[in-house]
């Protein structure tokens, strides 16, 4: 049985304690107390203000910081720590403490308090540091770039939330549903939809990588007195890539802080009810939720909602082993993750909608006749080898369609012409004589204007008409014998009811029949040629 547990605390079966001593991490039991307003924490809420992670030592020295790794892992870090630092040297860039020594780390002691700590700030204040924050993290940025590398990007983001991941799937409640509920929402578990969540990721790969912080959450940014920031405790690589990153990683970090309250969670103050349906997890808030709105329009152009909501879930997701001191902070992360998770698989994206769209019209092209696609196909060369054309006929959205078609054969030598539904009754439809074959683009196939010219053409001896619809029984479809129907089921617009993907099939089906015209016809590249002797094909095809 799971019991509900506050920020520090741990199973009273002892699972979490056993896990630990199982993986071989180090760690030391202590004593809790309750609060009244978040359940249990650790004694070490009760220490001063200045903290460190365990694998770090901190000493203060008048108005010095002196940091120092205690362990590899401390120590590892401390060095990229040094040697990011050493990049800013001569970069004239001041929002960094004054760094004094590097063996060991020696800076300045900052007169100020992190940013989360400033709760009383007015919201004008608010936005005011928010664009120094901005605009320091946009300074370094601008510093230096490099190639965008692919292995280090996929590591970073994926590679290694999934091998955390795989330590605590067993450990956390849950974790092995497809489904789980968290705040009442009913979310998708991650190891269910990894691959929809790589693609996610992988589609806002970025062109280059730039000098990154690397962690930059309001627990690493001070505010001097005067309100300017300071960045510390950078993180100094990226997957594999020592400094340079996805620039999209440090605004990830930062929407951590501003907006999902990353800060309380590490400091334990929030509460986590673990239940037989639903988990309920509540976070003390930075009190900067407000700016999230502000955030965005800082970033205007340089990351989007749902970018952020997918590396916000896999942030969270990948805190779960890093906050391996307690383990409500392990279940607390995943949820979190599982949560920001389900809000950016919600958000409507464009790889999204190519997916859906690309499947609606996979299905339509699936259900034409391609009986009846190569009857029309081998009339359609009959006519041109008989020495008459070929007529497209549209209205309203067709009409482009119809011009790129006439385009097309033109431009390969082939005789074919566009004739708009509407000014076909007032003299146009003097360019169809008997034996010309007249395609109507039509949808419904029962519009009036296209119902009426039909009506007209079908007086005229030796005209050939078709029908491209649709729809399969309508005034059109059932009067005329030749038809070509594609039967589409969605236009793919919010309403379905917009020309969109029907004039997308109407385009690809013409656009087929006109290459496979060329083949018959037996056209070459010689013959295509003088028809197109300018423009980047024609300088193509004059230089080979």
């Amino acid at each position: 049985m799971w019991y509900k547990l506050g920020g520090g605390g741990i199973p009273q079966e002892g699972e979490f304690v056993r896990w630990l001593r199982d993986s071989g991490i180090k760690f030391e039991e202590q004593p809790l107390y309750k609060t009244k307003e978040y359940g249990l924490y650790s004694e070490w809420d009760k220490l001063p203000k200045m903290r460190c992670r365990p694998f770090n030592k901190i000493t203060v020295e008048d108005d010095k910081i002196i940091k120092e790794g205690i362990d590899d892992q401390g120590r590892m870090l401390a060095a990229r720590e040094i040697a990011w630092y050493k990049k800013l040297q001569g970069k004239s860039f001041a929002a960094i403490p004054a760094i004094y020594s590097y063996e060991p780390l020696s800076m300045e002691l900052i007169e100020g308090k992190n940013i989360y700590e400033y709760t009383y700030l007015s919201d004008e204040k608010k936005r005011y540091v928010l664009e120094k924050i901005v605009g320091c993290l946009k300074e370094v940025h601008g510093i230096e770039s490099v190639p965008y590398d692919e292995d280090s990007y996929w590591e970073a983001y994926l590679g290694k939330t999934y091998d955390r991941l795989k330590k605590v799937r067993n450990l956390v409640p849950f974790a092995n549903n497809p489904t789980v509920i968290v705040n009442g929402k009913l979310c998708r578990n991650i190891f269910y939809h990894q691959d929809e969540v790589e693609r996610l990721v992988m589609q806002y790969a970025p062109r280059k990588f730039v000098l990154l912080h690397g962690d930059c959450t309001f627990s690493n940014i001070m505010l001097r007195h005067d309100i300017n920031p300071v960045l510390i405790d950078p993180r100094g690589y990226f997957g594999k890539t020592e400094f340079f990153g996805d620039v999209a990683y440090d605004w990830g970090k930062l929407y951590y802080s501003l907006f999902s309250n990353y800060d309380q969670f590490n400091l334990k103050r929030f509460s986590l009810d673990i239940g037989n349906e639903e988990i309920k997890i509540d976070i003390a808030s930075n009190n900067w939720e407000n700016m999230e709105d502000y955030f965005f329009e800082l970033l205007d152009g340089e990351v989007t909602r749902r970018q952020m909501k997918i590396l916000l879930a896999i942030i969270w997701l990948s805190l779960t082993t890093y906050a391996w001191e307690d383990y409500d902070a392990i279940c607390g992360a995943f949820y979190n993750g599982l949560y920001y998770l389900e809000e950016a698989l919600e958000m409507e994206s464009a790889y999204g909608y190519f997916d859906k769209t690309m499947g609606q019209l996979e299905e339509a092209l699936k259900g034409v006749s391609m009986a009846e696609m190569d009857h029309l196909i081998s009339e359609c060369e009959h006519t041109l080898k008989s020495g008459h054309k070929i007529i497209a006929s549209g209205l309203g959205k067709n009409v482009p369609i119809c011009e790129k078609f006439e385009g097309t054969m033109i431009s390969a030598g082939m005789d074919a012409r566009f004739l708009h539904t509407n000014s076909a009754v007032h003299g146009d439809m003097g360019m169809v004589k008997p034996g010309d074959l007249v395609i109507i683009l039509t949808k419904s196939g029962s519009t009036d204007e296209s119902v009426y010219l039909v009506n007209l053409l079908k007086k005229r001896k030796g005209v050939n008409l078709w029908l491209l619809s649709c729809n399969e029984h309508s005034i059109l479809a059932d009067s005329m014998d030749k038809r070509l129907i594609v039967p589409l089921d969605h236009e793919g617009d919010p309403w379905n009811i917009m020309p969109n993907n029907s004039t997308t099939l109407y385009l690809i089906i013409l656009q087929q029949l006109a290459m496979q015209l060329i083949k018959r016809m037996g056209i070459t590249l010689e013959n295509f040629k003088p028809n197109h002797p300018g423009g980047a094909i024609g300088a193509r095809l004059q230089h080979g």
